[in-house]
């Protein structure tokens, strides 16, 4: 099986532009080469998870990403590396980024249901004026409510993804991992992962792999309580 490394922001843009049906196929090949690096899958192969994954309106995707990502980082430790290639930096910036983008997007979908709303009541009715100002105002009252409970959970959670990142004294990112998935960005914590499998492919290549600590050498100052065969020769015929 041939692995290369993979264009993050264009399987992104791919992901966007198909309505999230690349971003199954992302982790369809994303498991598969990862299982075939490790040589120990902790998964089922990709189709399955694929699978899985649609049944379970993605719920499954939570525990795919934590069993992948724990089969990645181990795959990294073995051979000499760190068990994550992406900065705390720029899971900040990422963190932020996706954060503002959400709560726009948010408030623009609920201005235009407001105003599809607003549109469909707007039929003159004289009789009926103080009722349609009734309406019209919780309809406003409704849309503003909603739109700030979204702002403050999805805050919420961006503020303890950050607060993770800043504080994380692990070098293990399962749990940024978790907490990114929680803001529903998918795609950018597939991507995650892919730099970090990039980076192996990458070093694998330009042969830059230290020995892990398990493969060294036994550690000096160990005794063997076997005499060498030579002595033990020597004495029996000396006995003899």
């Amino acid at each position: 099986m041939q692995i290369q490394k993979r264009d993050i922001a264009l399987s992104i843009v791919l992901t966007i532009f198909t309505c999230g049906l690349y971003n199954l196929y992302w982790m369809y090949k994303l498991t598969n080469e990862v299982h075939a690096l490790s040589g120990k899958p902790r998964t089922p192969d990709g189709g399955t998870v694929v699978l899985y994954t649609v049944l379970t309106c993605y719920t499954y995707f939570y525990y795919w990403l934590y069993k992948i990502g724990g089969e990645l980082i181990e795959l990294r430790r073995k051979n000499g590396l760190p068990p994550d290639s992406v900065s705390n930096k720029t899971y900040m910036i990422v963190t932020v980024i996706v954060s503002v983008l959400y709560v726009v997007v948010t408030m623009l979908d609920y201005t235009i249901q407001f105003l599809i709303s607003a549109t469909a009541d707007a039929a003159p009715r004289h009789a009926q004026l103080h009722d349609e100002t009734l309406a019209f105002g919780i309809i406003v009252l409704m849309v503003v409510v909603g739109f700030i409970i979204v702002a403050i959970v999805h805050s919420v959670i961006a503020g303890i993804v950050l607060w993770s990142v800043y504080k994380r004294k692990d070098d293990s990112p399962i749990l940024v991992y978790m907490l990114m998935a929680l803001l529903r960005t998918y795609g950018l914590t597939i991507g995650f992962l892919q730099h970090s499998l990039n980076d192996f492919l990458q070093r694998r290549d330009s042969g830059a792999f230290q020995p892990s600590p398990s493969s060294e050498a036994p550690a000096a100052g160990r005794i063997s309580l076997q005499k060498p065969l030579s002595e033990e020769g020597a004495e029996q015929s000396g006995n003899s």
